[in-house]
């Protein structure tokens, strides 16, 4: 993810459970956590630290090879650092990030 004067690399894994019915549209639940590196363009700060976060979406068979999935996923971080201008210290962290995002699977 690229930011104003920033870089954010997430490394993770997650567990999506699926909620099987007699409908070609599967709906799912799913979690995640990682690491967060945070590098900040001319900056000491250290916002690098663990994430973790919520997800849920729609999957569509179209095959037994070919699925279709959107979703949204939630991603929390309580990575923070302090920084001290004109004697005064000052909490910096980083918000929440919600995600929409459309995919294509290919099962095997």
């Amino acid at each position: 993810m690229n930011a104003d004067d920033a870089t954010i690399i997430t490394y993770g894994v997650g567990y999506d459970y699926l909620i099987y019915n007699s409908s070609p549209v599967t709906p799912f639940v799913g979690a995640n956590v990682g690491y967060q590196q945070v590098d900040i363009d001319d900056s000491s700060l250290d916002l690098s630290g663990m994430t973790y976060g919520l997800e849920l979406g729609l999957q569509y068979s179209i095959n037994k090879n070919f699925d279709l999935e959107a979703g949204y996923r939630r991603n929390f971080s309580s990575n923070d650092d302090t920084v001290v201008i004109s004697g005064q210290s000052i909490k910096v962290s980083l918000e929440d990030t919600g995600i929409w995002y459309i995919g294509a699977n290919y099962n095997f």
